[in-house]
């Protein structure tokens, strides 16, 4: 890959910026900036999105891999959260993921729809609050990739931020369950990840990553 690709292929500091506020701007005038239960998450979508970027940053620094790419994938990973995906909208990582290959952001683009899928080949009876053609389209899309390090980086940061709050795994999964209406056998593969790739940056850095990152120590799932 050139050079002129790679650049291409992800969009400078400052148009991510301009993206992520024209998306939430998007947002807000078009449906509000609301969950399925009608709550304002404005600040949440805000705080979620700008706290997985500098935490991705900062991983990826530590880890030997691209802080600036590692910020401009994770501020833009749910981009398609600028459709309400649970009044009408397509499923938030398929939105994206063709909202930024139209744009030219195929970097971007992978990391829409990886993160939202510990497993390529998952059941779409695990995800019953989307429709059935996008979670095939989904899966069409994972069925050629090969998961890299920014996408389990972006994975990963996306289990530590809940509501307002840096969290562990174990609460982010929680909240994830009750949001989406998942039963909890079903999410035992994104648990799995979790502790899967809290290993893997445990082992690249050298050290507990959540002592890394200042997270305290949490109770189990069950």
């Amino acid at each position: 890959m050139t050079a002129a690709a790679v650049i291409s292929s992800l969009p400078a500091l400052d148009e991510a910026e301009r993206l992520w506020s024209e998306a939430i701007d998007y947002r807000c005038r078009r449906y509000g900036f609301l969950d399925i239960n009608g709550n304002d998450i404005k600040d949440e979508y805000i705080f979620h999105t700008r706290s997985i970027a500098a935490t991705a940053a900062k991983i990826a620094a530590a880890a030997g891999l691209d802080a600036e790419k590692a910020h401009i994938v994770g501020l833009l990973h749910d981009y398609g959260k600028r459709q309400d995906e649970f009044r009408g909208g397509r499923f938030h990582g398929v939105d994206g993921y063709d909202a930024m290959n139209e744009l030219g952001y195929s970097e971007v683009a992978r990391i829409c729809i990886s993160h939202s899928f510990p497993v390529a080949d998952f059941d779409i009876k695990n995800y019953p609050k989307f429709s059935e053609a996008d979670l095939l389209y989904a899966k069409k899309i994972l069925n050629n990739m090969v998961y890299d390090d920014y996408d389990y980086l972006i994975q990963f940061c996306d289990l530590l931020f809940e509501g307002l709050n840096m969290v562990g795994i174990n609460a982010r999964v929680r909240g994830i369950m009750s949001r989406y209406g998942l039963q909890f056998q079903n999410v035992a593969a994104l648990w799995e990840n979790g502790c899967r790739l809290k290993k893997y940056f445990d082992d690249k850095l050298g050290k507990d990553i959540y002592d890394f990152l200042g997270i305290k120590d949490e109770d189990t799932l069950a």
